[in-house]
C-alpha cells in the first residue's frame, strides 16, 4: 500500500461517522465468511479535500470494513461528480497502489478502492461484490504465424518488432529487426487452439485464409492445418478470430483420470530433476490432497515471496532452473515453474496462454483435480482465474504453436446473465 493511500485512508477514518441506515446494496448479501464490521461516511468538506488531492470532484465517499475469510478488507467507495472525474480518480488510486489495477475498479462514476494485504482476497472481492461478471464471452482478432520451433526468448521480441513494423508503415529498420528475429524460428503450417475457454463452453474459430483441415487432438486442442499462407515481412501470416467464453474459477469436469503423460518431464519442465522433487516436497509438505498441494505451490509462487516478478527481458522465458537460481522472471517463467512443481508433486498440470482483458498477453496454468476436473490457475496471482482471463492456447509439452504478428483486438460480445455474488473459490 503506497504512502499516498495511507494518508488518504487515515484522513477518511479520522473524520468518519457512523454508517447510514441505507447500507449500499453490494454489501447487503455476502457469502458465508464475508461480513461487514463497520461502515463510515466522510464529511462533505473532507470529501472535497480528498477529491482535490486525487484530481477529481467527489460527490461522496464511504469506507466499509469487512472480515473476508478471516482477514480484514477495506473497500472505499468514491462517488465522483462526472465520468471525467471518475477516470482521473481511478488513475490516481491505481498510482497510489503502485500501479496495481486490481486495487481500483471503476463502474460509471463510482471508483471502488480495495485495501488488503492479501491480493488474492482483493481479486475474489471483485466477484463477491458483483463488480465483475462471472461469465464473459470475448471475440479476439489477431494475426499470427504458425511455428514448429522457436527461441522463446525471441518470441515477444518478434511480436514487438511486428508492432513497430505495422506502426511505421513497413520501415527498413523494423524489417531488418524482423529478419534477424525470424531466423530464430521454424515456421510451419499448423496452429493448435483450445477446444474450450474457461469452463464448459466450446470456443469457435475463424481464419483468413481458411484451413484445409481441422482435427481434434489430445490435450483438448483442435489442430488447424493451412496450405500456402501469405507472408508479412517474409513471415507466413494467418488472421485468427477466436470467440471464447470465460467463467470465473470454473472447473471443467472430466470423467476418470487424465493420462500419466501430464506428470512427465519435457524439454521445458524438468520434473525429473531431483532438486525439483525436493523443492516440491518442501513446498507441499503437509498437503494431504492435490488441491492442498496446488494451493501451497500457488502461495509459494506469489510474486515477491520467493520469486520477483520482472526481468530485464520483457516476455522472458529463461527456463525453470535459471528462474529459480536468479529469483525473478515474467509470467511465462512463473508458469513454467508452476507446471514443473505441480507435476513433481504428483498433480497433472499443463500450460495455458491467451490475454488478460484490458491488460496484456499472459501465460498461466491449468491443474487437474480428481473428482472436480480441470481448473485454470495463475501463478502470478496465486489463485484460480477470473473471467478476465481469455484462454485460447494450451500446451501439454510447453511448446507454442503460434507467434503474434499484430496486437489482438478484444471485444466483449456476451455473458450469462447479471454478475454473480458467489465468491471466488480456489482449490
Amino acid at each position: 500500500m503506497g504512502r499516498r493511500t495511507l494518508i488518504l485512508c487515515a484522513a477518511w477514518l479520522a473524520v468518519a461517522t457512523t454508517a447510514p441506515a441505507d447500507m449500499p446494496p453490494r454489501f447487503g448479501a455476502l457469502p458465508p465468511g464475508w461480513n461487514v464490521v463497520r461502515q463510515f461516511t466522510v464529511s462533505a468538506d473532507q470529501t472535497a479535500a480528498i477529491g482535490r488531492r486525487l484530481g477529481g470532484k467527489l460527490r461522496s465517499l464511504s469506507n466499509t470494513i469487512l472480515t473476508a475469510e478471516g482477514k480484514p478488507l477495506r473497500v472505499n467507495l468514491l462517488r465522483c461528480a462526472a465520468p471525467a472525474d471518475a477516470a482521473t480518480v481511478h488513475d490516481a488510486v491505481i498510482a497510489a497502489h503502485g500501479g496495481s489495477r486490481a486495487c481500483a475498479l471503476r463502474h460509471g462514476t463510482t471508483v471502488f478502492e480495495f485495501v488488503c494485504k492479501d491480493p488474492r482476497l482483493i481479486r475474489r472481492a471483485h466477484y463477491v461484490l458483483g463488480l465483475k461478471p462471472r461469465v464473459v464471452t470475448y471475440r479476439v482478432r489477431f494475426d499470427a504465424a504458425p511455428i514448429e520451433a522457436a527461441d522463446y526468448m525471441a518470441w515477444n521480441r518478434l511480436f514487438n518488432a511486428f508492432l513497430r513494423w505495422n506502426q511505421s508503415g513497413g520501415s527498413d529498420a523494423a524489417r531488418k529487426a524482423i529478419d534477424e528475429l525470424a531466423s530464430r524460428f521454424r515456421f510451419g503450417r499448423q496452429i493448435a487452439l483450445r477446444v474450450r475457454g474457461q469452463g464448459k463452453t466450446g470456443s469457435r474459430y475463424a481464419f483468413d485464409p481458411r484451413p484445409v483441415e481441422a482435427t481434434e487432438a489430445a490435450g483438448d486442442v483442435r489442430r488447424f492445418t493451412f496450405d500456402a499462407l501469405p507472408t508479412r515481412a517474409g513471415v507466413p501470416c494467418v488472421a485468427v478470430t477466436a470467440t471464447v467464453t470465460s467463467e470465473a474459477f470454473a472447473f471443467r469436469p472430466v470423467r476418470g483420470k487424465v493420462g500419466a503423460d501430464l506428470l512427465r518431464p519435457t524439454a521445458f519442465w524438468p520434473v525429473d530433476d531431483p532438486e525439483m522433487a525436493r523443492l516440491a516436497d518442501t513446498i507441499t509438505a503437509g498437503g494431504s490432497t492435490d488441491a492442498a498441494r496446488v494451493e501451497a505451490i500457488l502461495a509459494w509462487l506469489m510474486p515477491g515471496r520467493n520469486l520477483r516478478f520482472g526481468s530485464p527481458v520483457t516476455g522472458s522465458r529463461y527456463g525453470v532452473r535459471k528462474v529459480l537460481d536468479q529469483g525473478f522472471g515474467h509470467c511465462w517463467d512463473f508458469s513454467d515453474v508452476c507446471v514443473t512443481l505441480c507435476r513433481a508433486a504428483g498433480v497433472p498440470c499443463r500450460q495455458v496462454a491467451g490475454w488478460l482483458h484490458e491488460q496484456s498477453g499472459h501465460i498461466w496454468a491449468e491443474v487437474f483435480l480428481e473428482g472436480k476436473g480441470w481448473q485454470q490457475v495463475d501463478p502470478t496471482a496465486g489463485m484460480a482465474c477470473g473471467s478476465d482471463y481469455i484462454p485460447y492456447l494450451v500446451s501439454e509439452t510447453g511448446d507454442m504453436t503460434l507467434v503474434y504478428l499484430s496486437m489482438p483486438e478484444i471485444e466483449v460480445v456476451g455473458g450469462a446473465g447479471p454478475p454473480s455474488r458467489r465468491g471466488g473459490e480456489t482449490q
